[in-house]
C-alpha cells in the first residue's frame, strides 16, 4: 500500500515564524512602550522650563552686613519694607558722614551713585548737581586727605524711622514713590571712639520699580538737617 508523501519541515517551519513573528511583537510592544516613556520625559520638560519661565525670581535683599532687609517684589516693584528704607537711608548716610581719609574717595563716589538726577521740586538742579558743586567750592575732598582722619560712622538705630510715603508720576507716565524718613547718628574717631559730629537729618528717598538689573531701585531725592 503506497503512503502519502509527507512534507518534511512543514511543522518546523510553522514553528520557527510562529517564534520569530513573536519576537518582533514583543519588539513592537517594546518600541511603543519607549516611545511613549520618551514624549512623557519630553513633556516633563517642557513643563519645568515653563514653570521656571513663568516663576517670579526669588531674590532676598541684603545690607552690607549680609542682613536680610526683604525680598524683591516683582509684582508690585515698588514696593519696600521699612527695614529696606531704613537698610538704604543708613549705607547712604555712612558714605555720606564719612570723614576717613583712606576711603574717602570711593566714599563720595558711594553719595554720588545713591543721589538723584531728577530735578528736586522748585529747584532746576537735581541733588546730585547741587552736592557735586558744594564739593568744588569747599575743596572738601583734598582737606580731608591733608588731615588724614580715621573716622567711623554710628547710627542711632531707635531714632531711624520712616515718616511718609506718597506716589507720583513722572512726565514720561512712570510711577515712583518718594519716602521721607529720619536718619540720625554721629561720627565717631576711631580708636578712642570720641563723638566727632551729631547729626540728624530728614532723608528723601524716590523708589522706582525695582529690576534684574536695578535691585536697589532707590535715589536719594533730598537732604534736610532737623
Amino acid at each position: 500500500m503506497r503512503s502519502e508523501p509527507r512534507s518534511i519541515g512543514h511543522t518546523t517551519n510553522n514553528a520557527s515564524h510562529g517564534l520569530i513573528g513573536s519576537y518582533f511583537v514583543s519588539l513592537s510592544r517594546r518600541g511603543g512602550i519607549g516611545w511613549i516613556a520618551f514624549f512623557v520625559i519630553l513633556m516633563l520638560y517642557i513643563f519645568t522650563l515653563w514653570f521656571h519661565a513663568v516663576r517670579q525670581p526669588n531674590i532676598i535683599v541684603v545690607d552690607q552686613q549680609g542682613n536680610m532687609l526683604g525680598r524683591v517684589n516683582f509684582e508690585d516693584p515698588l514696593a519696600r519694607t521699612d527695614a529696606e528704607i531704613k537698610g538704604t537711608i543708613k549705607r547712604f548716610g555712612s558714605c555720606y558722614w564719612s570723614l576717613n581719609a583712606s576711603t574717602f574717595r570711593d566714599d563720595v563716589a558711594c553719595v554720588l551713585s545713591m543721589m538723584d538726577t531728577m530735578p528736586q521740586k522748585g529747584k532746576t538742579q537735581s541733588l546730585r548737581e547741587l552736592h557735586i558743586a558744594a564739593l568744588e567750592e569747599s575743596n572738601l575732598m583734598a582737606i580731608v586727605e591733608t588731615a588724614q582722619n580715621k573716622t567711623s560712622v554710628e547710627f542711632y538705630d531707635d531714632e531711624i524711622r520712616v515718616l511718609e510715603r506718597r506716589s507720583f508720576v513722572d512726565a514720561d507716565g512712570g510711577d515712583y514713590v518718594l519716602v521721607r524718613a529720619v536718619l540720625a547718628g554721629e561720627i565717631q574717631a576711631i580708636g578712642t571712639r570720641k563723638k566727632v559730629k551729631e547729626f540728624r537729618q530728614e532723608v528723601t528717598l524716590r523708589l522706582v520699580p525695582r529690576t534684574d538689573f536695578s535691585l536697589l531701585g532707590a535715589k536719594v531725592h533730598a537732604i534736610q538737617d532737623i
